[in-house]
């Protein structure tokens, strides 16, 4: 599987969710923070005649891959945006895993996760779309599996550190409570990511997140600042940014950012 500079361990597949030296499923974000591989940013173009179909390709290629938009601002206590589920058509025809998700990362081996998986060998279990949360603290996985979702259909998500006690909350579209909490982690805030990820080359990357928000140091929710491109090691998408706080993933490289 293709690698980036400051690779992390891959994500196992469910079929050995038990597997891993501590018995949990191995589920790295993207590769970063090396930047320095980055293609240079592109202007913006027209996103209007793209669609959701994978790249045509002569075979399917198990590969872990990763199209990721970041908020180059700073004091991220919090992630939130509503992520597109993608239809049947993507769905019922996956080969592999696939997640949208929203993060917020403090390094390789510290982060926490929100987001949805669908597909064999995601890490919720199920075949179709369902929420889940994820973090990694010094190294050590922990999950919890939420609810299964109704495809073609917008929700949103959202992680908190409210408190700034280093225990980050996982909330599911408008549900007051959370839905799972970390355990103490070993940070309060970090980079603000938004991600779409496949491990085959024929499923598809396409995507929609919008209202992206970040919780700042005051307690309150502000617009992402300045959505840039976070890494992109995928085979044949792109990252367009309709604003700050706005993006799609298409298969076409025409006015993209990365």
């Amino acid at each position: 599987m293709p690698e980036l500079s400051g690779a992390l361990p891959l994500r196992s597949p469910a079929s050995s969710r038990e597997g891993g030296e501590d018995g949990i499923p191995r589920h790295p974000p993207p590769r970063f923070p090396d930047r320095t591989w980055l293609p240079a940013g592109r202007s913006h173009g027209d996103r209007t005649t793209f669609v959701s179909a994978a790249p045509a390709s002569a075979s399917c290629t198990s590969a872990h891959q990763n199209v990721v938009a970041e908020d180059a601002s700073s004091g991220h206590y919090g992630n939130r945006g509503n992520i597109y589920v993608n239809t049947g058509t993507v769905i019922n025809s996956l080969h592999d895993a696939l997640y949208r998700s929203l993060f917020i990362q403090y390094d390789s081996h510290n982060w926490v996760e929100v987001g949805w998986g669908a597909g064999p060998n995601n890490i919720t279990g199920n075949s179709g779309p369902t929420v889940y949360a994820y973090w990694v603290n010094k190294g050590t996985a922990g999950q919890k599996v939420y609810k299964s979702l109704s495809e073609d259909t917008n929700k949103t998500f959202t992680v908190e550190n409210v408190g700034h006690v280093e225990i980050w909350r996982f909330y599911f579209d408008s549900e007051s409570s959370p839905f799972a909490y970390s355990p103490t982690m070993i940070f309060d805030s970090s980079t603000a990511l938004a991600n779409s990820e496949h491990y085959n080359t024929c499923d598809s990357l396409w995507t929609h997140m919008y209202g992206l928000n970040y919780f700042s140091v005051g307690g309150v929710w502000r617009s992402w600042g300045d959505l840039e491109c976070g890494g992109n090691n995928s085979t044949g998408w792109y990252l367009y940014r309709n604003s700050n706080t706005e993006l799609h993933v298409y298969s076409s490289s025409s006015g993209s950012l990365c």
